[in-house]
């Protein structure tokens, strides 16, 4: 009898050692690493006043509409996006229409 208890608790000592160290060695128990911290994109910006737009020479003559798409595509080609489209304040300051914006573009800084 003394024999069966003593086999007995050394089964549950080794049981419970085996299911301890092999818990502890399981992957899916470890606390989760930290996640990588991601790069902050930077960017650069760039404003244009529709005043200083260049008219774009074609041929026949364009429109107005017609130069500030191949404005803007040009400035898309290098990289630039289009992120806002806001009026140019009065430079007065008496709060009369301005038929010019502004053009706010930004690129990812590299």
């Amino acid at each position: 009898m003394k024999k069966t208890l003593l086999g007995l608790a050394a089964a549950l000592v080794v049981a419970g050692a085996s299911t301890f160290f092999i818990g502890a060695s399981n992957p899916q128990d470890a606390a989760p690493a930290p996640a990588p911290k991601a790069a902050v994109q930077k960017w650069e910006y760039k404003v244009v006043d529709k005043q200083d737009m260049k008219p774009v020479k074609l041929f026949p003559p364009s429109s107005l509409a017609e130069d500030s798409a191949k404005y803007t595509n040009d400035l898309g080609a290098e990289g630039w996006e289009l992120v806002a489209v806001l009026p140019k304040p009065d430079p007065a300051g008496g709060g009369k229409p301005n038929p010019y914006v502004l053009y706010f573009f930004k690129r990812p800084l590299n």
